[in-house]
């Protein structure tokens, strides 16, 4: 198993400028089909306070309404393949992420900790998909039930080897879930909420939990 290493301030930069890569590429794809995307996190913060990267951020992240990200998945391959190349787990069944990530071509990059996942790695971004809010608050409150225990199911297989005693017990009882069931519930779960015109959207299996009004998305 590989062993965790801290990066230094050179490699770090270096990280960043192949993320920023990324970035150029997916912006090239995205303008030349007209979709609509935005950045968010720590990216958003980087961008206003430092005019670039927060200096210790180690990936950067977008953020798409969902019709604008399944219209992303169907022209990915356009991307150029010496930059990157578009992983979600549709195309990498050892991947175990509800949202997609961009991975830079020929790099390699694991943060610790996940060292025993099997999925591809490298550099990369992450973009995640907003979907409607359910317009209650109880329909709100239910949404983020559900939501936590499936989470909690894909952590049992993303994090269960740093836990011990009765949570590890509890996290290898939820590891025999298939995944396929866990994203078969968010996609019915998106379905049942992207049909009308949302008032706020969400992020359903990210870890930081994204809330924003609709309107402000693009604007």
């Amino acid at each position: 198993m590989a062993v965790a290493k801290k990066l230094t301030p050179q490699e770090f930069r270096t990280m960043q400028l192949l993320e920023l890569d990324l970035l150029i590429e997916f912006d090239r794809v995205c303008r030349k089909h007209g979709i609509k995307y935005c950045i968010t996190c720590g990216t958003l913060l980087g961008a206003v306070r430092h005019k670039g990267y927060i200096p210790w951020d180690d990936d950067a992240d977008i953020a798409m309404l969902r019709e604008e990200y399944e219209k992303f998945r169907a022209v990915a391959d356009e991307m150029d393949a010496s930059v990157c190349y578009f992983q979600d787990h549709y195309n990498d069944p050892e991947y175990l992420w509800q949202y997609g990530k961009l991975r830079r071509t020929g790099t390699s990059f694991v943060r610790a900790g996940q060292e025993h996942m099997k999925g591809k790695t490298g550099v990369f971004i992450d973009i995640v998909v907003l979907d409607d809010c359910p317009k209650s608050v109880l329909g709100m409150e239910l949404q983020d039930l559900w939501c936590f225990f499936l989470r909690k199911i894909l952590y049992s297989r993303v994090g269960k080897v740093n836990e011990t005693g009765m949570k590890k017990a509890i996290y290898s009882f939820l590891s025999v879930i298939p995944v396929k069931w866990i994203y078969g519930r968010v996609e019915r779960m998106a379905s049942r909420s992207n049909n009308s015109t949302p008032n706020r959207v969400r992020t359903l299996l990210f870890p930081n939990v994204i809330n924003l009004k609709a309107e402000d998305i693009y604007s």
